[in-house]
């Protein structure tokens, strides 16, 4: 989890975290099966790290969702000052059109 305490937009660092922690725990994993006696029941030990591999591959799902969220943040900002700049408005709030009253009433 020290990858949530890197900024959310410096992809390399917290991608990386994240990816040497799961080929870690895979490594960790394949040393456990190597290592142990063959068993009809499960170990807990090979129950920990599938579930400390599930948690790492949630995290990196994280990380994908909020970095696609950011990047979408940052194109409607980009698209809602370039309509400002069309616009020729400079303000940030649209201002709405004035009302025409009818003649001869």
């Amino acid at each position: 989890y020290s990858s949530l305490y890197i900024r959310p937009d410096a992809s390399p660092a917290r991608v990386s975290l994240v990816v040497l922690s799961i080929l870690t725990l895979i490594t960790l994993s394949n040393r456990a099966f190597d290592m142990l006696p063959i068993v009809s029941e499960p170990v807990w030990i090979t129950d920990y790290l599938f579930i400390l591999n599930i948690l790492c591959c949630a995290h990196l799902a994280q990380f994908i969702l909020l970095h696609s969220a950011l990047r979408a943040q940052d194109r409607r900002k980009k698209r809602k000052q370039q309509q400002q700049q069309q616009d020729g408005c400079w303000c940030s709030a649209p201002i709405a059109p004035a009302l025409v009253v009818g003649r001869g009433l």
